[in-house]
């Protein structure tokens, strides 16, 4: 099953928008409403402390049938997570995050560990951050992107061990990356659709213009 989550702060950056967002289920995440009803894509289920979600916004989701799920404001979890955790529980399978940029670089930072955090491992996510794709890799994934576009891979959560790549540039055989080095940044794509191979660990494969 496909989940589509909508993160609260920027919007969708306009590069995307000739993409098809087609998903089984819609989930916003407080504010992430407005990107939501931006997409022309209809909400199942709203989530968070819906402190910063539009009234209006809100109602509409409601006079659509949507479910709403209000959390607390003094929570241990971003509404990020909340939406991750919910759509994990209902059997997703993949997820793209839109809006995932959050507004604030805390919540960029926050978010990006977030989604490489080892409880969200059965599900393949992406995440669409202002114009750049990231997508988690917890084994094995296979990615296109224009010849020559930007691919950095970084380990975070600690190193990354086994990496292997095939249809990059510099190219990783059996490589460790350290979640503190910069080895992985600036690599480019020689060959689409390009792989990505980590043994142990998790990565964080980040195409800043998007693949274009």
């Amino acid at each position: 099953m496909h989940a589509i989550v909508a993160a609260g702060g920027d919007p969708l950056d306009a590069s995307w928008l000739p993409a098809r967002f087609d998903a089984d289920l819609v989930v916003a995440a407080d504010s992430g409403l407005a990107h939501v009803f931006a997409l022309g894509l209809t909400p199942d289920i709203v989530v968070g402390d819906l402190d910063s979600v539009m009234p209006a916004d809100l109602e509409r989701a409601r006079d659509l049938g949507a479910r709403i799920e209000r959390y607390p404001a003094d929570k241990d979890a971003t509404d990020l997570e909340l939406a991750l955790d919910l759509v994990r529980g209902l059997g997703a399978t993949t997820v793209t995050v839109v809006g995932a940029g959050g507004g604030r670089l805390d919540h960029l930072v926050g978010g990006l560990h977030l989604l490489a955090a080892p409880a969200w491992s059965v599900m393949r996510i992406t995440a669409l951050a202002g114009p750049a794709r990231v997508t988690v890799v917890h084994d094995r994934a296979e990615l296109t992107g224009t010849i020559g576009s930007i691919v950095t891979l970084l380990a975070v959560g600690g190193s990354a061990a086994g990496v292997t790549t095939d249809g990059l540039r510099w190219t990783h055989a059996d490589d460790e990356l350290d979640a503190t080095s910069t080895r992985g940044v600036s690599n480019e794509v020689t060959r689409t659709p390009f792989t990505v191979q980590v043994h142990t660990g998790t990565l964080l494969v980040i195409q800043p213009t998007g693949g274009r």
